[in-house]
């Protein structure tokens, strides 16, 4: 089974909109539409995951997973993951942040790279907001955010793929063991940062730079920019 979860349930608060990222209008379609088009291609089952504050914006025909948000996006991903009862170590799935796009070429790509290690495509980038840095086994994330700047790099593109069960365990026991009562004991600051579980070696992932595109946004004024991109390469 091949699972995709398109993560929906941040706070946006860059964003100036009544509507979530998610369902941003791409010329004729929502972003959530088009993602979801696309992961049906190469996925078995997909979930919208969701808020518990702005779960009635998503009542399109699709399954979605509500969740207490507030946490991080690691944190999120891992009570999605939580949500399903997954016992096969063969299931495997695509994260997708909800307000990211990317070619549909590359999901197939994603799964042709897969070999039993978390798969991470990017981009090289000038000033990336994150910049992941593969070394033999291991990656190293560098976050902008927080003072990690780096003048050149690799920039994933919002969408990751590998083994949920793999993943979830993981993500459990980093969640137990970073977490002191409800305060998130790490670098990163007070909130689960889903890339941050990369950052070590018992999960295994490998990063790559793919030729096809990806595109994300945090405001208004880089939707739009998006918009005419896609338009001009149509």
């Amino acid at each position: 089974m091949i699972y995709g979860f398109i993560i929906a349930a941040g706070k946006q608060s860059r964003f100036n909109s009544d509507v979530p990222k998610a369902l941003s209008m791409v010329g004729d379609k929502t972003l959530l539409d088009i993602n979801l088009s696309r992961l049906r291609r190469v996925c078995n089952k997909i979930y919208v995951v969701c808020s518990r504050e702005n779960k009635d914006h998503f009542n399109g025909n699709y399954d979605k997973i509500v969740i207490k948000s507030g946490f991080g996006c690691g944190d999120a991903v891992l009570r999605a993951l939580e949500s399903i009862d997954m016992d096969d170590p063969n299931d495997t799935c695509f994260i997708q942040w909800g307000d990211s796009l990317v070619d549909s070429g590359l999901y197939k790509e994603m799964i042709d790279q897969y070999q039993g290690k978390w798969v991470i495509p990017c981009e090289k980038v000038d000033n990336p907001y994150v910049q992941i840095v593969q070394n033999e086994d291991k990656i190293n994330v560098r976050f902008s955010k927080y003072g990690e700047h780096t003048s050149k790099g690799l920039h994933d593109l919002s969408v990751f793929y590998g083994s949920m069960l793999k993943f979830k365990n993981r993500a459990l026991a980093f969640r137990y063991n970073k977490f002191d009562g409800k305060v998130y004991n790490h670098k990163h600051g007070n909130e689960f940062q889903f890339l941050d579980i990369f950052n070590d070696t018992t999960l295994g992932a490998t990063a790559y730079e793919t030729q096809y595109n990806g595109y994300s946004f945090n405001t208004v004024d880089e939707l739009e920019e998006i918009v005419r991109k896609l338009g001009e390469s149509t």
